[in-house]
This record gives C-alpha cells, structure tokens and sequence, in this order.
C-alpha cells in the first residue's frame, strides 16, 4: 500500500468518528464559554485599556522626568567642573604674572619687548592685543597694554577629560548613560557636529555626525535633535539605536539640552523595551481584578469542565485508536526514510567529485569523503570550517562574486579556482552550485582539474616549443639561401 494512500484511510477513518462528536464539544463549548465569558471579557477589557494607557502615560512621564534629570545633573557637573577649572587657571595666572612682573622689573622698553617676544609656556600666552579668550589678565607696562592670555581649548581640554571620567562611571543599571556631542555647524549638514563623549560607543569617539544620517526605520534623529535645540534648547525625541553592551537595536526614548557655552548637547536615553518592563510591573493590579471575576465565573467553567470530562472519555478510545494507527503510520514513514537517507548518503560519498553543503556564510555544513582525495583533508577536519580558508589568494576576490552570485539564486554553471591542498600543492577545481533559499544552504560540486590543467600547461610549452623551433628552421634556410 502507498503511504498516500495509507494516510487517506487513517484520516478518513478517524475524521468520520470524530466529526460528530467533535461538532457537540464545538457548540456546547461555544455556548456555554460564550454565555459566561462575553460579559466577563467586556468588563476586564475596558478596565485593561483604561489601566494600561493611563499607565503608559504616567510611565513615559515619568522615564521623561528621570532622563530630563539626569541631563540637567550632568550639566550641573559640568559646568560646576568648568568653574573650578576656570578659577584654577586664572590662579595659576596671576601667579606667572607676579613672576614676570618680577622679572621684567626696571626693564627698558627695547628689552621688555624682547622679553615679550622670546617668552615661551606650556598654555600661557604674552599678547599686545587683547584676544578672545575666557581667561586673560590686563597689565600696563611702559604705556603699553600686555595680555596674559590661557586659550579656550586648553579649558575645554580639560573640562572634556573630566566629563569623559564622569559620564563613564555614571552607567545607571537600566542601561541608561549620557553622551556629549559638539556642534559645529547649527545649520547642520555633514560634520555638523563631533561625537565628543558616548559610553556605548567609545571607539566612535571623535567622528563626525550628519544630520542627514538615518536609523534602521528611516529616521534622523540627529536632525530632529538639531532642529529641537536650535528651537527650544531641549528636546525629547524616539528613534532606534544599539543597546549598551550589546548589537541589539531597540527604539529608544531620549531628551537632550544644550550646553550653550561650550556648543555641548548633553543627552540620554532608554531603550523603551524598560519601558515596556517598567509597565508590565505595574499591571499586578489588572491580574487582581482578574481574581475576582474569575470567583464569579467560576461556576459556570465548573460545569464546562465537567462536561468536557464527560466527552473526553467518549473521545478517548476513538483517539487512542488513531494515535496506535498513526504511530505505526509514523514508524513505516521513519523507517523507510531512513533507508532513503541512507542510501542518499551512500550515493552521496561514492562520487569521485567533491560534494558539499554550506551555509550562506561559506560555513561547510556536509562533505563526502573524497575531500580527502583532493584536498588532503578528513571530512571531520572540513566541517564547520569555511571553504574559503583554504582557497588560493589569487582567486578570492573572483570566487567572492561567484558566490555573491549564488546567493542571488542564480547557478552557477561552470566556474574555475584554485585551492591549498593539506601538503602545500595547488589543487585546480571546476564547480557548480546552486542556493537553497527555503533552508538557507547552498550544494555545490568541483571536478578535481589539476591534471588538465598541467597537461594544458605542458602542452603550451611544448607548442611554444615548437614555434620557436621552426623560427629557427626557417631563419637557418634565409641564411643558407643568402
């Protein structure tokens, strides 16, 4: 008997025992739930919905609140940081200065212009024209207005290197961290602005930003962060971003305010998935109100359930006789498979070709045993290691295109490259493969052609070596005939 036809018998055998009674248990069931769980469900419905979005309301305030907070606290370091380091630097001013006065005292014009001339420090500057710099000291000398000046960026050098500290000893457990970027440009367009500080992404440090750039979804959210500050200095905004310490990318509700005196958005976020989390939390109330509808439903489930008892043991016999069928059903099916498999197997590894599955990523999933024959290597040593590791350097690139190539669905025909066998020698191969999109593998064969192609190799030399021999020939008769 075929196996269709073995499976029609058993499904036609058990679908006329059990439609009848299956139809009792669909209506009783309909009615009986219907009756009891329709105003049950309407009533936990509007108290779900009702719960939930005033839930999410007041969650999303208050996540606002918290990353509003932490921005604001960050910009009270800031700019607390930035005072000290002002107030130690103009210090540390006044006390070059009162060393110069000491030394330019009783100087001559000529020689104090010398002085001013020649005077070197790490960070502090001698000027005769008043600069545009935070810190710098006025000081008349000979009638002359001089300068002390301590440039801007070395202050926002180093308020940088304190923030950079801060910002990443201050990760929250919620995966929640503040980043700095600099404007450059309010007009925003390419390098409009230079990622200055981002725990999540340190190696980015020093890039420079587009407002054009965009989230997975199609967003800019460098774009409405810009256009958010330029407006109003603050701004909250949704996008999608990678999650901290992982390459996960999740939306993520975030707030940013400007550091106006050094053109600094300070900004934070948090992946709404704790959000989402923070909700669920909350929502023990709704299960409670379930508790109590559910005592008053309990009466009538108790009667559905008695009843689905009831039936279950009429069902039971005519079920066990279909699963004893269809277990035996399912035993010749397995068994004959796993004949087949075998046989494939066999049929398989008998091949003098080199046959192969690999993933999408060039990953060797199968091999038949000849890829001892031809490459040098056991099967054991080739699975789940790439193909490409072994292939001639010289051939990358074009076998990278074919297999691109492949992966489109279209099959290759007829395609030539080499590879490293395990004792060093170039093996020459002829492939053809083709992609199996529903389970993401690509079967692929190679015809071993190094023989061919040496006997190709050879056969040039020796029709070289011909050429060149009649040359000769007929060069030795020119010189004879003259």
């Amino acid at each position: 008997m075929k196996i269709s036809t073995l499976v029609n018998y058993v499904e036609d055998y058990v679908s006329k025992k059990l439609n009848l009674i299956m139809r009792i248990i669909f209506f009783i069931a309909i009615g009986i739930f219907g009756i009891t769980r329709y105003q049950d469900f309407k009533h936990e419905n509007q108290i779900y919905i009702d719960y939930v979005n005033n839930l999410e309301q007041n969650t999303k305030q208050e996540y606002k609140n918290r990353l509003k907070e932490s921005v604001e606290t960050t910009i009270a370091f800031i700019q607390t940081t930035r005072n000290k380091i002002i107030k130690s630097q103009e210090k540390l001013l006044i006390q070059e200065i009162q060393k110069i006065l000491i030394l330019i005292n009783g100087v001559d014009k000529e020689n104090f212009n010398q002085f001013v001339e020649n005077y070197t420090h790490d960070f502090i500057s001698i000027s005769f024209i008043k600069k545009d710099s935070k810190i710098q000291k006025k000081l008349i000398f000979n009638e002359q207005e001089l300068y002390f000046i301590i440039p801007d960026k070395l202050i926002t050098n180093k308020l940088t290197r304190e923030t950079r500290e801060y910002l990443y000893n201050s990760i929250r457990g919620d995966n929640r961290y503040v980043w700095v970027n600099k404007i450059l440009n309010y007009e925003g367009g390419d390098a409009y602005a230079t990622r200055l500080i981002h725990p999540n992404l340190k190696e980015t440090e020093g890039e420079k930003l587009s407002t054009s750039m965009e989230d997975i979804k199609g967003n800019k959210p460098f774009l409405d962060e810009l256009l958010g500050i330029k407006k109003d200095k603050e701004i909250y905004f949704e996008y999608f971003f990678k999650t901290l310490n992982t390459n996960d990318i999740s939306k993520k509700l975030s707030y940013a305010q400007l550091y106006a005196e050094e053109d600094w958005i300070i900004a934070t976020g948090i992946p709404l998935t704790n959000l989402r989390s923070a909700i669920e939390k909350r929502s023990q109330a709704t299960k409670d109100a379930h508790k109590r509808h559910f005592k008053q439903t309990m009466i009538y489930e108790s009667m559905s359930t008695l009843l689905f008892i009831i039936l279950f043991f009429l069902l039971n016999k005519i079920v066990n006789e279909y699963f004893n069928q269809n277990q035996k059903l399912k035993d010749e099916i397995s068994l004959r498979l796993q004949v087949s498999e075998n046989r494939a197997n066999k049929f398989f590894d008998l091949s003098i070709n080199l046959h192969l599955i690999i993933d999408l990523n060039g990953r060797v999933l199968h091999v038949n045993d000849t890829c001892k024959s031809i490459l040098g290597y056991e099967k054991e040593e080739l699975i789940n290691t790439f193909l490409l590791d072994l292939l001639h350097p010289d051939d990358m690139e074009e076998t990278r295109e074919e297999r691109k190539r492949v992966r489109a669905g279209q099959r290759g025909v007829y395609f030539e490259n080499r590879y490293i066998h395990k004792n060093g020698n170039t093996i020459h191969l002829a492939w053809s493969a083709m992609v199996d999109v529903d389970n993401s593998e690509i079967y692929a064969s190679a015809q071993n052609i190094t023989a061919a192609k040496l006997n190709e190799v050879e056969i040039k030399k020796q029709e070289l070596l011909l050429h060149q021999q009649s040359k000769m020939a007929s060069m030795g008769e020119m010189i004879e005939n003259i």
